[in-house]
């Protein structure tokens, strides 16, 4: 043989190479047909049916009802479903019927009932301690001050009691917002006339004693409308006897019709304690006429006056347009107002209604809006005062 090679030899390196590619057809074909896969898929093949099952039953159990639902997530209702559910018979399902028997009469159900029997129980004591307390409440307001109420409050029976006391002491959203509306505008108005104030303060030639002595003509202590015309009139702050009638309305507190020292100081006066004080402490000038002033000064006097005006104008177009002129809609917000149904409104009763209507202020504006309310100045607002009919 070439190269040293005999058959022998050669027989055995072709018998070996058969017996390797056989092993290697016969481990290739193992691999795709392995005992793994074999469990892999019948692995997957349970799970498809499991989650056929589940949809099954969720198919049967789509429109259900108390009694079904109690069936299906009861363990019976599992068994059913479980793979040895061919050992349940007939027992089961009667077993079933007397659950849902036992079910509609268990003890539980009846302490429930209890339970609602008590909570009528207190609510009815509970009503007729509010329409007690309701009756007491109002035989002392007849009592004190008359029958004004009675047209409001109904104490028929608890319901219609129950029902006017929520009425009395709530507000309805339009007349919440017109309320926020308008009031905040009445109070921004106060803002910039406490500006202007505030300016007039900083001026340091003006004294209050010396405009007041310039307006009292006659010497008389008080600043009369003909003494307020005839200064308007001469030194040109062009406002007519009817605006000038509104600044004196507006801080007459005494309503004698004229302005003393006090109530003319009212006019020019911040709020703020520091500029009030420097105003009041301020040393004369001997300024005996009012183009003795300097311009600015001038300017700022007179316009103070015409802003009084404006503003008390803006108050009263305010004033109609939260209620619109209606009187059902004044006296619900008059209700809300009067906290302790006494028929007139305190300024701590407004205050406070302000506050939960959603008016937020400080105290000082509070204050300053609740003398625009009280006409005749006595501190109380009654309705009469807070109403205006559309013009």
């Amino acid at each position: 043989m070439k190269g040293g090679c005999s058959a022998r030899k050669l027989a055995q390196t072709i018998r070996e190479e058969v017996l390797q590619k056989s092993v290697e057809r016969v481990a290739n074909r193992s691999r795709y047909y392995s005992p793994l896969r074999e469990l892999e898929k019948e692995r997957c093949l349970s799970a498809a049916k499991l989650k056929a099952d589940s949809r099954i039953r969720y198919l049967e159990n789509r429109y259900w009802s108390p009694a079904r639902g109690y069936v299906y997530y009861s363990p019976l209702r599992e068994s059913l479903y479980s793979p040895h559910r061919e050992s349940i018979n007939s027992i089961h399902r009667e077993s079933i019927g007397s659950q849902l028997r036992e079910s509609l009469n268990n003890p539980l159900r009846e302490s429930l009932h209890r339970i609602r029997e008590r909570e009528l129980l207190r609510e009815s004591v509970l009503a007729d301690s509010k329409y007690k307390v309701s009756s007491a409440l109002k035989s002392t307001a007849e009592k004190s001050y008359g029958s004004y109420r009675k047209s409001h409050i109904s104490y028929r029976n608890d319901r219609d009691l129950y029902s006017s006391y929520r009425a009395d002491r709530e507000l309805s959203p339009v007349n919440q917002s017109k309320m926020i509306v308008n009031l905040n505008d009445a109070i921004y108005d106060n803002k910039i006339l406490e500006d202007k104030r505030v300016g007039l303060a900083l001026r340091y030639d003006f004294c209050l004693h010396e405009l007041f002595s310039m307006m009292d003509i006659n010497k008389s202590g008080h600043v009369s409308l003909t003494e307020f015309e005839r200064f308007s009139l001469d030194y040109g702050v062009a406002l007519s006897i009817e605006d000038l009638s509104v600044i004196i309305d507006r801080y007459d507190k005494d309503r004698d019709g004229m302005l003393s020292f006090v109530e003319f100081s009212e006019i020019f006066l911040p709020k703020n304690d520091e500029y009030r004080r420097t105003m009041l402490d301020r040393v004369e000038r001997s300024i005996f006429n009012f183009y003795d002033y300097t311009i600015l000064t001038q300017t700022h006097i007179k316009d103070l006056l015409r802003t009084i005006v404006t503003v008390e104008d803006n108050f009263e177009c305010n004033k109609i347009k939260l209620s619109d002129g209606r009187i059902l809609s004044s006296d619900e917000i008059f209700r809300f107002l009067d906290k302790h149904r006494t028929g007139y409104v305190t300024l701590y009763e407004f205050t406070q209604a302000l506050n939960e209507a959603g008016v937020y202020c400080s105290d000082v504006d509070c204050k300053t809006l609740f003398e625009q309310f009280d006409k005749n100045k006595d501190g109380i607002i009654t309705f009469e005062e807070f109403h205006s009919p559309a013009k």
